[in-house]
């Protein structure tokens, strides 16, 4: 409860800055910028929940785990229409790079997310300039299908029956993230021969993996720091 309480405290009210101009012939630029944040940004980065409670729960996650990655990006909705939002991210799905205690010093990183056939499916009907490989995709789901019609002794493990049945998250989809001018963002399936189903360059365009981290207590040796409830044992 103090933890919730807490968030609750830090994040009162959506960020509230402004822009300064930098001189009379900025003016208008600043008051544009301010307008795009407070009528375009804050309203629209609702994925998951509005963006006021999942920075609460950036803050109050940050004290369970010690440390909560959050990944902003650029989405389009069913409309067409484009607008930034962010995702927080659940440390069992995120995996740092070996050695490393922050995103910043990491040249790669892992991202676990779970998936249906549906979502594969999905992915046929993108341009091709999305840079999906639509040839492996199609494997892919016809790999799904024949896991799926194999008789119940003949499945590979109790988990993978649970995943096809339904009652499991589902087709576990991994992608890798590299930073540095030449780094790609790769997206394979597991569970599925390691199948890539996109290998591309970096799609924000600036050499940095598309994370951004709060920190709890930070350590020199360990990228998961203490977290407050281990703290106040």
């Amino acid at each position: 409860v103090i933890y919730e309480e807490r968030a609750s405290r830090v994040v009162g009210q959506l960020p509230q800055g402004h822009t300064d101009a930098i001189g009379e012939t900025s003016a208008g630029k600043a008051m544009l910028l301010d307008i795009i944040k407070d009528k375009w940004i804050l309203p629209n980065a609702n994925a998951d929940f509005d963006l006021r409670t999942k920075l609460e729960l950036w803050v109050e996650n940050t004290s369970k785990y010690g440390k909560l990655a959050m990944y902003p990006d650029i989405v389009v909705d069913e409309n067409g229409k484009t607008h930034l939002d962010c995702f927080l991210i659940h440390p069992r799905n995120f995996i740092p790079e070996k050695g490393k205690v922050s995103i910043s010093s990491m040249s790669r990183c892992h991202l676990i997310m779970f998936k249906d056939k549906d979502w594969l499916e999905s992915l046929l009907d993108l341009p091709n300039s999305a840079g999906w490989d639509k040839v492996a995709i199609k494997d892919a789901i016809s790999m799904c299908d024949s896991r799926t019609n194999l008789d119940t002794d003949k499945r590979q493990s109790k988990s993978k029956q649970k995943s096809l049945d339904g009652n499991m998250p589902g087709i576990k989809v991994a992608t890798t993230y590299e930073s540095g001018k030449d780094g790609k963002w790769i997206t394979f399936l597991p569970d599925y021969s390691n199948v890539v189903l996109r290998s591309v360059p970096n799609l924000h365009k600036n050499g940095r993996l598309p994370f951004i981290q709060k920190m709890n207590r930070p350590k020199i040796d360990n990228y998961y720091e203490t977290s407050d409830y281990i703290r106040s044992i």
